[in-house]
């Protein structure tokens, strides 16, 4: 596959257990942030997308396996690295 084919998309499963696996990972509470209102449903939707369309998938895999159980930064690799690093704890403004 060249560079500029479309790559295929993951399904949603997937996706979906790799964004949980990277939350827990980085101690990014989505749920918590979903309560709070700071995750919309359609943030949420986003994240999924994103995770679907990402050509870093294996790397994702290798990265949450390698897991061993402390708190590790986000990948910069991950195209959710962003919206992760803005919901954990540390990086919200202090009301």
């Amino acid at each position: 596959m060249s560079k500029h084919e479309p790559k295929p998309l993951a399904s949603e499963r997937d996706a979906y257990w790799r964004v949980v696996g990277m939350a827990q990972a980085t101690d990014t509470d989505v749920e918590a942030a979903f309560e709070a209102g700071e995750l919309t449903a359609e943030g949420w939707a986003d994240i999924i997308g994103r995770c679907r369309s990402c050509r870093w998938a294996k790397g994702c895999d290798q990265w949450l396996a390698a897991d061993d159980g402390a708190r590790r930064a986000v990948p910069q690799a991950c195209l959710n690295s962003a919206t992760f690093e803005a919901l954990q704890p540390e990086r919200k403004p202090k009301s």
